[in-house]
């Protein structure tokens, strides 16, 4: 009987000692995995733009039509960016088109040789030979990748030259 009772009692204890030491195990690994968790927040490793402001800034010239022109004209933009909110500022101010301005457009995605359809209207304000165009609009996605990777162009078009007259790359630097 004192043999059943020994056997009996070591096995017990073998138990009680695997059950503390996966216990043990257990609590550490979810410790560690935990930590190891928490530790590559993906915030950490990659720099996140949601909050990110940008300036933004442009001259437009006939010689960056697509194609190019003689046009004596000229613009400059100026504005900002706020990836928090998608929310584009600009302002444009022109000077020397050959008559009043028919329409005004941000384009993308294309480079400086490249055209592309239009992806926001801009709204003039003061129209004429000489004028301006200021407002808001909130962006897409795919507009946001196309400015911020320099595939944005803004132009502004006439009677005599309706697919452009003048034209520049939107330029954006981070604040």
């Amino acid at each position: 009987m004192l043999f059943f009772y020994l056997i009996n009692h070591t096995i017990m204890k073998t138990i009680s000692n695997y059950r503390k030491n996966f216990f043990s195990l257990f609590t550490a690994t979810l410790m560690v995995s935990s930590v190891m968790l928490t530790s590559c927040d993906k915030d950490d490793e990659i720099e996140d733009i949601d909050d990110d402001k940008y300036t933004l800034s442009g001259n437009a010239t006939g010689a960056k039509e697509i194609p190019s022109n003689m046009s004596a004209a000229a613009a400059t933009l100026t504005g900002t960016y706020d990836a928090g909110n998608n929310s584009l500022n600009y302002t444009i101010n022109w000077t020397g088109l050959s008559n009043v301005a028919t329409a005004a457009h941000f384009h993308g995605p294309a480079t400086a040789t490249e055209t592309a359809d239009p992806l926001v209207d801009i709204t003039i304000g003061t129209n004429g030979i000489n004028g301006n165009a200021s407002g808001t609009v909130t962006v897409t996605d795919a507009f946001e990748v196309a400015l911020l990777t320099g595939k944005v162009y803004y132009n502004i078009h006439t009677a005599l030259y309706p697919g452009g007259e003048i034209r520049s790359q939107v330029a954006s630097t981070k604040q």
